[in-house]
């Protein structure tokens, strides 16, 4: 069951880094984004809806993230790379149990395309490692740019999206945070 948890909470890890959102802000200029942003703040929170076998695999969390040592680096040529480490603290009821998990020096480390459409943020054709296993995410995911400056940038989402793992259909829902600056 252990096994499970983990393999959840990095699906639910990598599924973050890049979600979807509504776009209903003014537009932003895209060579503003171009840059290395340092990681300051990555929060979130949702739920989950599922089951196997007739047991109920529904669970809601928050997670937290401290000791940031991560960086996005958005290219001219519209590829980005993700590099670096970050300890993740969850709360999570799961299964009517309530449990707190750490993930300490996670890594932070991705590739694909990006582009900004509005006030929105796509990434795409998306490779991600989560200690040392690779995930491919071809879909295009986005997030809301709620802040861009030369120093700072703020995106969040609000997404919910239904998946299969293992042999399992479930649904999550999630809202979070990011805060970058450089």
């Amino acid at each position: 069951m252990k096994n499970f948890k983990n393999v959840t909470f990095a699906i639910l890890v990598i599924f973050v880094a890049v979600s979807c959102s509504k776009d209903d802000k003014p537009s932003v200029n895209s060579s503003d984004a171009v840059g290395k942003w340092k990681l300051q703040e990555y929060y979130y929170s949702g739920d989950s809806q599922g089951s196997y076998d007739g047991m109920d695999l529904s669970s809601s969390y928050s997670v937290t993230t401290e000791n940031s040592d991560a960086y996005l680096e958005l290219l001219e040529d519209n590829t980005f790379k993700a590099t670096g480490s970050i300890d993740f603290y969850m709360s999570m009821d799961y299964m009517g149990q309530s449990m707190d998990q750490t993930m300490a020096n996670t890594a932070f480390n991705g590739t694909g395309n990006w582009s900004i459409d509005g006030n929105s943020m796509k990434l795409s054709n998306q490779v991600a490692s989560f200690n040392n296993q690779y995930v491919q995410q071809a879909e295009v995911q986005s997030m809301t740019i709620e802040e861009l400056t030369s120093s700072r940038m703020v995106l969040t989402f609000d997404v919910t999206q239904d998946m299969s793992q293992m042999g399992i259909d479930y649904s999550v829902s999630m809202k979070g945070k990011q805060v970058y600056t450089r």
